[in-house]
């Protein structure tokens, strides 16, 4: 069995570390081109920008959806793109009202 370190560095994505309990993950652009159908949580925090505090706190409130194989935790593409698409807009409807009204 490989030992985490080396599992990190055969996969595509990259972890690298910014400080004391900080680590950033990079994912390689080619990924999403790819059409894959399920996510990690690592490549759910690259691909959305999210923190991975913020995606368990979503999954554990019911607001995204995730499915887990024996140790993994897997998000679909189809339920992330759902989560994301649920999230409130940013100016909000009555924002746009006020602008039109004057």
């Amino acid at each position: 069995m490989l030992s985490r370190r080396r599992m990190n560095e055969s996969s595509s994505i990259r972890r690298h570390y910014d400080g004391p309990q900080r680590w950033t993950t990079y994912m390689p652009q080619n990924i999403t081109d790819i059409g894959r159908r399920a996510h990690s949580i690592a490549e759910a925090c690259a691909l959305t920008g999210l923190g991975r505090d913020t995606v368990y706190a979503a999954i554990r409130d019911g607001h995204l959806v995730a499915r887990k194989l024996g140790r993994r935790t897997l998000i679909t593409d189809d339920d992330l793109r759902q989560f994301l698409a649920g999230l409130p807009r940013v100016g909000g409807h009555k924002q746009a009202s006020a602008v039109t009204a004057q």
